[in-house]
């Protein structure tokens, strides 16, 4: 009985408190779902404040779980008002119905902020088969529509019928969509899917197993330009015309992964087959003209180039085609290049192409034993100069970069020990670089059977292994390939989240619409024959 007394006697205290201080207690409970839920289960007040933080972050797996967040924000659109961060990283066995709910949850929740829609199948070794089952494919439509629906250029691709009173999405600053098409392992970008590329807020867009075609973006108009500072094409499938017409959408670009299909040469086919990937190979003059739209303001590049095994023993040469390279890139200060030869570097970095303000710059998918130190042993038999022991690669890029102040080199797997006449060369350019006040690190790519990219919820790819660096740290113990270091990947907290759905189950949907507003301290769900009815309908 004094129990009792005392927890109503604390209650009493703090509903008597005023909002500002309540909301700061409630804050304090920030991550903590199951007292949240509790919480709002006290009275109206209470669910307001605890339903905005249990609805600012949403995750969820299963497609149970969506549908019921679904219903909930449509019961209190004040839920959905109150969600900034959402992450739909559905599993495998959700229903068709379940996948589409994903547009209603888009559309119910106007301040979202951030975004990753993964579809069931992307990566999924048995995607052949749940996709004719469950209808991806007309999903995929549908959780498109609130971001035709949210753009710039809505009235260009909707009837006056589609228009909503109400334009979804505009404040997402960041989107993730890791997807793929109906009944392929890639999606094409459609002109229609390209609207997300105008919503008005967009700043961060990382979309992967994309199908990237001249006609992806001819539904916005040549004089519009979009907000975004980041773009991501992750394992993608990219033709010339496709990169030169998403290179004119932002106004200011800032960061650019080009990331071309490595793994699944299967879908370079569709939709008929495309002068797909190679770009820089194919033409490089195209190439730069292509990102060159964007020299005014980007400042962090990445070239992932598919990598043709024929190439491998090309001659580097330099293309005389590229003319100026990247050396009107005035902001581009980090370079990442990854090509298992030279041909791409010398359109980075010579004299009259390199980047003026270039301050790092990573080399990667080259091989150890093959052209880069090829010189260092040549010049140790020959007993040349020092300086000749440094590779051609580390001295024209020293040359044509004064800014510069490191330099990675990602090699591929090295089997066995790395040999006793490389280490020496490689001491011999460490000092070389480090009286120059450059780092230089030199890594191998982990063991084989890692997973690919794009990475997925689960997932956590092993990074490269350092096997050197001229900062004091010299040779460090690396794991060489063998059968035994074939795994290169955890996963991580598969169904964590998941743990809550005994919380959700209490609190989520409770609704005091009916609760008699004198029973400030009322903790049970009193619902009306009229929402019985409704419910029903």
């Amino acid at each position: 009985m004094l129990s009792q007394m005392f927890e109503e006697a604390t209650l009493n205290v703090l509903l008597d408190l005023p909002d500002e201080l309540l909301v700061s207690i409630v804050e304090q409970l920030d991550g903590d779902r199951h007292t949240l839920c509790t919480l709002s289960l006290v009275n109206k007040r209470f669910q307001a404040l605890s339903e905005a933080l249990l609805y600012s972050s949403i995750f969820y797996r299963h497609g149970f779980l969506a549908e019921r967040i679904l219903e909930a924000t449509r019961t209190r659109p004040g839920r959905g008002a109150a969600i900034r961060s959402l992450e739909s990283r559905m599993h495998p066995a959700g229903s068709p119905e379940a996948h589409a709910s994903i547009a209603g949850i888009l559309r119910g929740a106007p301040r979202l902020q951030e975004a990753i829609i993964e579809s069931p199948y992307c990566n999924h070794e048995r995607w052949r088969k749940v996709e004719a089952r469950t209808r991806w494919g007309s999903a995929l439509e549908k959780i498109f529509q609130p971001f035709v629906e949210g753009s710039a250029i809505a009235a260009q691709v909707l009837s006056v019928e589609q228009k909503p009173s109400q334009k979804p999405l505009q404040s997402l600053s960041h989107l993730t969509l890791h997807l793929n098409g109906a009944g392929r392992e890639f999606w094409t970008v459609e002109p229609r899917h390209a609207c997300i590329l105008a919503l008005p807020a967009l700043q961060d867009l990382h979309i992967s197993s994309a199908n990237i075609l001249a006609s992806s973006t001819s539904l916005i108009p040549p004089t519009f330009r979009s907000s975004l500072k980041r773009l991501t094409l992750d394992e993608c499938n990219l033709t010339m015309d496709g990169l030169q017409n998403l290179m004119a959408v932002p106004a200011a670009l800032e960061y650019l992964y080009i990331g071309e299909n490595h793994y699944s040469p299967e879908e370079e086919d569709f939709p008929t087959p495309q002068p797909y990937n190679e770009l820089c190979r194919r033409d490089p003059e195209a190439f730069i003209s292509a990102v060159a739209q964007q020299k005014h303001s980007l400042t962090s590049f990445v070239y992932d180039a598919k990598q043709n095994m024929a190439d491998w023993s090309v001659t580097p040469t330099r293309p005389q085609s590229a003319r100026s390279g990247f050396s009107n890139f005035e902001k581009l200060g980090d370079v990442d290049v990854a090509s298992p030869n030279y041909f791409l570097t010398s359109l980075f970095i010579s004299s009259d192409t390199a980047p003026p303000n270039l301050k790092s710059i990573r080399f990667g998918g080259i091989e150890m034993h093959g052209v880069l130190f090829e010189e260092m042993q040549q010049a140790r038999t020959s007993h040349a100069g020092e300086d000749f022991a440094v590779p051609a690669l580390i001295r024209r890029t020293v040359a044509a970069a004064p800014k510069l102040d490191a330099i990675a080199i990602t090699f591929d797997r090295i089997a066995g020990e790395l040999e006793e006449e490389l280490r020496e060369p490689i001491q011999i350019t460490g000092k070389y670089l480090q009286k120059r006040k450059i780092n230089l690190r030199l890594l191998q790519q982990p063991t084989r059977f890692q997973l690919v990219r794009p990475q997925l919820f689960g997932e956590e790819l092993r990074p490269d292994e350092l096997i050197y660096a001229n900062d004091g740290t010299e040779f460090t113990p690396w794991r060489a390939y063998s059968p035994q270091h074939v795994t290169t990947y955890t996963l991580v907290g598969l169904d964590d989240w998941e743990q809550v759905l005994g919380v959700l189950d209490h609190g989520v949907d409770q609704d005091w619409e009916d609760i008699d507003e004198s029973d400030e301290t009322n903790t049970e769900t009193d619902v009306s024959e009229d929402e019985h009815a409704e419910e029903a309908e």
